[in-house]
């Protein structure tokens, strides 16, 4: 997790700009702190304040269904409650410092959605 920047080089070349590393958000949720959600998102919007980011991808908010899914680490928890409770915590300090955030998963995605409409065979 963290702030990502592209920056054009002397060579017109793109390179990343330095930025702090944070814990994946499923580390975040072990902590079972709203407080800690809060300085997470509060301290990650400092950091696009001073990278001059004005949008932010991310966190995802839905929840984790599967221990297969690649992207889980994007993901709070399997569990809907603490999920949400960390999600609005974390989203709320970062949206009193940044213009612009947008959750990367909100919506269940395609696979989910023909696992659960598909007829039987």
């Amino acid at each position: 997790m963290g702030v990502r920047k592209v920056a054009e080089s002397k060579n017109d070349a793109e390179v990343t700009v330095p930025s702090v590393a944070y814990p994946s958000v499923q580390v975040l949720a072990n902590t079972w702190s709203e407080e800690c959600a809060r300085l997470m998102g509060a301290s990650i919007a400092d950091d696009c304040i001073s990278l001059g980011v004005d949008v932010l991808l991310g966190p995802g908010v839905n929840i984790k269904r599967s221990p297969f899914c690649g992207r889980n680490f994007e993901l709070f928890s399997e569990d809907p409650y603490l999920a949400g409770i960390l999600a609005r915590a974390y989203i709320s300090a970062m949206q009193e410092g940044v213009s612009g955030h947008v959750s990367s998963i909100f919506v269940p995605t395609i696979s989910n959605l023909t696992e659960r409409t598909s007829p039987a065979t």
